[in-house]
């Protein structure tokens, strides 16, 4: 790994910096940095809201209220303190027309979302949890495919359920509880980390149950590349490496702190453990195959179908 900072990310390093601005008084920790993202993850990211922006969207929640016979979205901006009434009488009346779309999760919501810890969890999976994994994705998804037309050729048979791109797929594990009932050993060993960590996360009284279990597969080109992302709605996040890094180019998992990118550097069966509406990143692939596992819990029913059902 090289020094310095990575100019690439500088877009996405920024909309962390002012998000983590507050927490400039503490000493940083330390912080890795590397001149081969260079090639992962790409300049052109637009920076996100600044301090002002920020600042008038913890104020206003949004909501989208979508018209079944129109295409046209209002957007309707509510006064959290000052109008709860006339929007509590609002929602009823338009849940009752059937004109309410679901209410977005906002990180705004948790400022203090930055400053919790991720939990590296070394050699989670072992060799014999990732060969029975890899069984879980070859029968659990046989024959499944998002339809994707121009799928990457490293792909074409890689059973998933979702197409993010032609280059990154992913897979529902949980779909039919079929992870839950069919690999339980392995599915309780993930659970019981999770909930074990929780104290320093989350409310550790909180009912959590499965939002997905999603198997991910990178080929050369994909990542996830946005400066923005969190799993919004969800409250405990883990991603577990199944791939050989010794075979793969890039593929980094990356967090922010103190508005510069972690760069998290993992083995094989690795496993990272964190709030889910922390943001992360995946820098590209660029050469190679990336497999990861990912398990979302939140605090809504159990999810048996994709993310949202």
């Amino acid at each position: 790994m090289g020094s310095g900072v990575d100019p690439s990310l500088h877009a996405a390093c920024e909309h962390a910096r002012k998000d983590d601005e507050r927490s400039r008084r503490r000493e940083a920790p330390r912080v890795c940095t590397a001149n081969s993202l260079a090639r992962e993850m790409p300049p052109q990211l637009s920076t996100p809201c600044g301090r002002e922006e920020r600042c008038l969207r913890s104020s206003l929640l949004p909501v989208d209220v979508w018209r079944d016979a129109s295409t046209a979205i209002c957007s309707v901006w509510v006064w959290r303190d000052a109008s709860a009434a006339l929007y509590t009488l609002w929602a009823c009346g338009a849940m009752y027309l059937g004109a309410l779309s679901p209410i977005r999760y906002w990180a705004d919501d948790k400022p203090y979302v930055e400053d919790t810890e991720v939990v590296a969890l070394p050699s989670f999976l072992s060799a014999a949890d990732i060969e029975e994994l890899a069984m879980a994705v070859s029968l659990g998804g046989k024959a499944r495919n998002a339809g994707w037309a121009s799928l990457s050729s490293t792909l074409q048979g890689v059973p998933h359920d979702v197409a993010f791109s032609d280059v990154h797929v992913a897979l529902y594990l949980h779909r039919d509880g079929y992870f839950q009932t069919s690999h339980r050993e392995l599915f309780c060993k993930c659970i019981a980390a999770m909930r074990e960590q929780a104290s320093s996360l989350c409310d550790p009284k909180a009912p959590l149950h499965v939002r997905c279990i999603e198997f991910h597969t990178y080929a050369e080109g994909g990542g996830l590349i946005e400066p923005d992302h969190r799993d919004n709605g969800s409250v405990l996040t883990m991603s577990a490496l199944v791939s050989n890094p010794r075979d793969t180019s890039g593929g980094h998992f990356v967090t922010f702190s103190f508005g510069q990118p972690v760069v998290h550097e993992l083995s094989r069966g690795d496993a990272l453990l964190f709030s889910s509406e922390r943001l992360h990143n995946v820098s590209t692939v660029a050469g190679g195959q990336r497999c990861a596992l990912v398990i979302e819990l939140w605090v809504q029913p159990t999810n048996s179908r994709d993310r949202f059902s």
